[in-house]
């Protein structure tokens, strides 16, 4: 017999593959509709500074935390 713990994991798992697949079609089908010279991959920094940026928050980040 399957525990509880065994059953929520197994939930858990298939919820997440679930909306893991269809969230990873529709990124790379509106990466694909981006203008080509805006087709690269951001790397986790730039990411990151745009939001700091964004949040209004930017001044109070370690540049040190930036640097992969």
């Amino acid at each position: 017999m399957i525990s509880s713990a065994t059953s929520v994991l197994a939930v858990g798992a298939l919820a997440g593959l679930a909306a893991t697949v269809p969230m990873t079609l529709f990124m790379q089908q509106m990466h694909q509709q981006l203008p080509a010279r805006e087709r690269y991959p951001l790397p986790p920094s730039e990411i990151i500074e745009e939001l700091t940026d964004q949040a209004g928050i930017d001044d109070q980040i370690d540049p040190a935390l930036l640097e992969v």
